[in-house]
């Protein structure tokens, strides 16, 4: 089932197969046409997955619709870009959302369980407030990444931990003069 912006009730992708087939028509992706329709869609569905899984917390806006009515993180509203100003609607996909998972899915296709993988990469940390988020390097290719910039927040930063320096010791003759005073 399809998200189109109008919190579709299970919702498992972002794109539809018809959409998706004319985008990497139009990039090139010999890959992506000669696969059958279901693997595809299939890899469109996991294309949506990790791309929400990975970005779950860094996502603009909030989310438009319930949860229980649809698992997936858009649409959402009150998304805005640096200068304030709003990037979409709450009714809307965004095109780079579209363009990401569409990448992604081509990825998917021709390394199956390369998302999953790059998923694996991110390790999450929590101690009680405070999370630490850590990963080797992107997760994810450039072209997904990209995309998607605008509508993330930053990461949060690494916390640092302050740690007093130690004292020097007391001066005393000798010690530092080569013994002569």
């Amino acid at each position: 089932m399809v998200e189109t912006g109008a919190g579709v009730a299970g919702a498992d992708s972002y794109l539809a197969l018809a959409a998706a087939d004319a985008h990497h028509a139009a990039m090139g992706a010999l890959a992506w046409p000669e696969a059958s329709d279901p693997v595809r869609e299939s890899a469109l569905r996991r294309a949506t997955a990790a791309v929400d899984g990975l970005f779950a917390d860094r996502w603009k806006g909030t989310k438009a619709v319930p949860w229980s009515v649809n698992g997936l993180a858009w649409p959402r509203r009150d998304v805005r870009d640096a200068a304030d100003q709003p990037i979409v609607s709450a009714d809307t996909l965004p095109a780079a959302l579209l363009v990401a998972v569409a990448e992604a899915a081509r990825l998917e296709l021709e390394q199956p369980g390369c998302l999953a993988e790059a998923a694996r990469a991110v390790r999450r940390f929590a101690l009680g407030p405070l999370s630490v988020e850590m990963a080797a390097g992107d997760p994810l290719p450039p072209a997904v990444s990209l995309a998607l910039a605008p509508l993330l927040r930053p990461p949060a930063p690494v916390p640092r931990l302050a740690v007093p320096a130690a004292a020097p010791p007391p001066f005393r003759a000798g010690m530092h003069d080569g013994g002569q005073r």
